[in-house]
């Protein structure tokens, strides 16, 4: 192994990338041209093999021969001690074998990735090279979302006069097993040929590419083995299991599959590039809107029709279910035939419009709504810096965004589906479908969901305190439920009227985040808890209670006029998508994105399988964009020490589980772990700010079922420093370090600011408490003045006062406004507004004044922006902020089931409960 800091010409070594029976590759720094490159060596004990050396020296020719975006670019070839070294172009990004460890993809990722590698090969042949290891290890996806083939280390010449038999069969293995009869590297992609050891040519890449085809769709290898002998039985004499493929493959992709995999060489197909033209035609069409028919089509049918019957019949069903369905550009029966005690329906995806993207991080909100006849869909999606509703009748092609719903959250539909109930600018709104006027209700400063009831009557919680009630035509908002004080609420969330209006569906947050689902009497008002630590109850017509938890959906049966849980909760539906916000203590159950109909329809936003990899970067005041650190992890927040050389930053690690808290010397590129004396009672501690001092570090976190502002030390371990117990959230010390504004809503207030002096008695004193909501405090250089976002105009906007005040507030902002931060100089507040990023120039002295803000730079997609998201350097010249992994920019989408109450009725029945509660 070479170690870090090794020179090979002008290449230095940075680290090691991958080994191989083949070769050892690892990531180098060049010296001369200032950019990163993969050099890939033998180890020593092959390179004093004859035959290796010639095999890395033809790889160098092969690869040099290749001029494809598809295929690793080759930079030159370097010596080390006589071994000859490759220098090739690093491609960054996970393989498709990595991908393929979270399951199936979908079948436009199918059939993207499968077209480009595709003609990555086609391209190769055209220049005579066989690659003979095609597999999912090799095939690299890129953060630009495109599929590059690699290591043509085993690929010889076509007709080469040094290619062998017995040279083609060892390749195949790549390495010895470690232990005799186990099957090591790619034997499950090598053609009969292979296995046989009989001469190759072009098809046997076809058929390697083939096994990746089918692996794609299934996540199941074609020819599965326990041992080399055992795979090699199944290439020679069975054909893949046809029946395991997902009922949403098209049946031109199930004919190209059977003929990529006939076992008989002729018989199989024989261009590669006849492959992806098949492949690209089929994905624009799919891409386009237009039925294409599929086995789910014929109604779950495994074989392919026979060659000469009639194809009209299948296309004309085809169309018949995609037009019945879910208009919505690729409208795809996803998932598999399972066991008939599931009665598993059947599943359709909808993509959202173009530059559209459901609501998602930073916004604790269900943007999901179902017309209660289930035909159509409101979520709220957001483009070009503007989040509204969208709505989607299943009859119709496109999604159609609603006017006047801009900033909405959580939609309703009322009783009739006539009109669109919604929060927005700090209201309760509603859009009437048939003549689009929108009305406005009652105040809602954070409105957390609503429910519309058979009386007219419209439940909903203003954003802390309990649940309210106006009537659907406007008028006073009356309270219905109390906080209990004992059990120590924070808010009553995301009402659901039950059946008979009398009561009513509800989640409970606690001081600590923790969600409990629970049910309350509309008529007395008391609330009682149902299920801890779950989320998002929705009532389901076969009489139970849904929830969420853990990536899952449950259901457990309900008696509706007893108000109890009648049996044992029951998971039904997995891969549901949550929001909990990073720190809380019960993430497993934030607020679920499903909803379900009164005929049975239900529609989800399905989760991601896996965490993000994301990246660090410096972005430059045109909006440039360079990486800060090459790890790429699903980073949630990043801030800059006071001197611009460390950062801190939260890290996910999956639901559940209390993140980490990583520190990075930006100079060396160093990451050292946030040291937390007591950890296992300090549950999701979050970084919040850097003190002025560079030494330490503000947390939020949970001990002892409390909500504590702590500090803690960023080098040297030691118990942490409780500074307040309760809620704190956005906190920011001031520049002299004596005191600390943080962001809390204390019952039954709405958000506001406080400040916690450091020094003598530390008792909290209100800085900005008011009717409407204040949040993200951030100190000018000198300590006088603080910034911060308001909607006191009925929008969010960014406001200035004096600290610690009095003294009158100005505004900075004129188009609305968030996240404010001071530059380090004092001269400029930046801001985000309408999805971009904003400097509002300013003047603290003699009294404070601001000029007209000035957009820099639109911020895009590819960049999460939120509180925490982003920070400015010392200079101010450029931001930190993190970029999404390439797997987040993909289009998303929703998944209808229509009918789901009839799965799951079967699924209780199957957990041995009642199939209905209240016949």
């Amino acid at each position: 192994m070479l170690e870090p800091g090794t020179r090979i010409g002008p290449y230095e070594v940075l680290s090691a990338l991958g080994a191989g029976g083949m070769g050892e590759v690892y990531r180098a720094r060049d010296t001369v041209l200032g950019r990163d490159v993969a050099l890939k060596i033998l180890p020593e004990a092959v390179a004093r093999d004859p035959a290796s050396l010639a095999r890395l020296r033809r790889e160098a020719r092969i690869l040099a021969s290749l001029n494809h975006p598809g295929i690793a670019t080759l930079h030159g070839l370097e010596e080390r001690d006589g071994m000859p070294v490759i220098v090739m172009e690093v491609v960054e990004g996970e393989t498709l074998s990595d991908r393929l460890h979270c399951g199936p993809l979908p079948i436009k990722e199918v059939l993207r990735i499968g077209q480009q590698v595709a003609e990555a090969v086609a391209a190769a042949h055209e220049k005579g090279v066989l690659h003979r290891d095609l597999k999912p290890a090799n095939v690299r996806l890129t953060k630009e979302g495109r599929a590059k083939v690699l290591d043509f280390g085993l690929a010889t010449a076509l007709g080469a006069a040094d290619a062998s038999p017995l040279d083609s069969r060892q390749a195949t293995q790549i390495s010895p097993p470690s232990r005799p009869g186990m099957v090591v590297g790619t034997a499950p992609y090598m053609s009969p040929e292979q296995a046989r050891g009989q001469e190759l040519d072009a098809r046997t890449d076809v058929w390697a590419f083939g096994c990746v085809l089918f692996e794609m769709l299934t996540a199941k290898r074609a020819f599965p083995g326990a041992t080399f002998s055992e795979v090699s039985a199944a290439i020679l004499e069975r054909d893949p299991d046809f029946a395991a493929l997902p009922e949403s493959t098209p049946f031109v992709i199930q004919r190209l599959l059977r003929r990529c995999l006939r076992r008989e060489g002729e018989e199989r197909l024989r261009d590669i590039a006849d492959a992806g033209l098949e492949l690209r035609e089929v994905l624009a069409e799919i891409s386009s809107g237009s039925p294409v028919a599929t086995m789910g089509s014929s109604g779950g049918a495994a074989a392919l029709p026979a060659p000469r019957r009639p194809w009209w019949p299948w296309v004309a069903a085809g169309a018949l279910l995609v037009a019945g369905a879910v208009g919505a550009g690729v409208l795809v029966y996803r998932g598999r035939r399972t066991p008939a005690s599931e009665a598993r329906q059947p599943r359709f995806e909808a993509t959202l419009p173009r530059g559209v993207g459901l609501v998602g991080i930073g916004a604790p909100q269900n943007p999901l709504a179902l017309s209660p006849n289930g035909q159509q869909i409101a979520f709220v999606g957001c483009g070009a810096g503007v989040c509204q509703i969208y709505l989607r009748d299943r009859r119709e092609i496109d999604a159609r965004p609603i006017p006047g719903t801009e900033d909405a959250r959580s939609p309703f539909f009322s009783p009739d589906g006539r009109w669109i109930g919604f929060g927005a600018e700090g209201k309760v709104k509603k859009v009437s479908l048939d003549r689009g006027a929108v009305v406005t209700l009652a105040d809602a400063p954070q409105f957390r969901g609503g429910s519309w009831g058979e009386d007219g009557t419209i439940l909903f919680n203003r954003g802390v305190g309990g649940l309210v009630r106006v009537a659907s035509e406007g008028g006073e908002a009356r309270e219905v439920t109390k906080l209990d004080l004992a059990r120590r609420d924070s808010d009553h969330r995301w009402p659901q009227h039950l059946p008979g209006g009398r009561a009513a569906l509800l989640d409970i947050t606690s001081e600590t985040f923790q969600h409990d689902v629970a049910v309350v009497d509309l008529e007395t008002g008391r609330a009682r808890v149902l299920e801890k630590k779950a989320g998002s109850p929705r009532w389901s017509p076969t009489g139970h209670v849904l929830f969420g938890r853990d990536g899952l959906l449950y259901a457990a049966p309900f008696d509706v006029e007893r108000l109890t849980l009648t049996g044992t909760p029951v998971p039904v539906l997995e891969g549901v998508a949550m929001f909990s916000s990073p720190g809380e203590t019960n993430t497993a159950a934030g607020n679920v994105y499903y909803c379900l109909a009164s005929d049975g329809t239900l529609v989800f936003s399905p989760r991601e399988a896996r965490l993000p990899q994301r990246t660090l970067v410096w972005v430059d005041r045109q909006g440039g964009r360079i990486p800060i650190a090459t790890r790429q992890m699903s980073y949630l927040t990043a801030t800059l020490s006071p001197d611009g050389t460390r950062l801190a930053a939260n890290v996910d690690t999956g639901p559940g589980t209390p993140g980490n808290r990583l520190l990075l010397d930006i100079r060396r590129e160093a990451w050292t772990k946030v040291p937390l004396e007591g950890e296992d009672t300090l549950v999701g501690a979050t970084v919040m700010s850097w003190m002025p001092d560079g030494r330490r570090l503000l947390l939020t976190a949970t001990s002892e079922s409390e909500r504590r502002l702590v500090l803690v030390q960023a080098d040297n371990p030691g118990p942490a420093e409780e500074l307040h117990v309760g809620e704190a959230q956005l906190a920011v010390p001031a520049p002299d370090g004596r005191g600390i504004l943080f962001c809390a809503q204390p019952a039954p207030a709405q958000w506001d600011i406080w400040r916690l002096p450091l020094e003598g008695p530390r008792q909290l004193e209100p800085f900005l408490v008011t009717p409407v909501l204040e949040v993200s405090p951030s100190f000018s250089p000198d300590g006088r003045l603080v910034a911060y976002r308001s909607h006191e105009s009925g929008r969010s906007e960014i406001y200035v006062r004096p600290y610690p005040g009095p003294g009158p507030r100005h505004l900075v902002s004129t188009h609305g406004g968030n996240m404010p931060l001071w530059s380090r100089d004092g001269r400029e507040i930046f801001f985000v507004s309408g999805g971009a990023s904003m400097s509002a120039a300013v003047r603290t002295a003699p009294t404070f004044a601001s000029e007209a803000p000035r957009k820099l730079f639109d911020l895009p997609e590819e960049i999460l922006w939120g509180f925490g998201f982003y920070d400015v350097s010392p200079d101010g010249q450029r931001f930190v902020m993190i970029e999404k992994d390439p797997f987040e920019l993909r289009p998303l989408g929703l998944v209808i089931v229509p009918n789901w109450t009839a799965e799951l009725e079967a699924r209780m029945a199957a957990a041995g409960g009642p199939r209905r509660s209240n016949p």
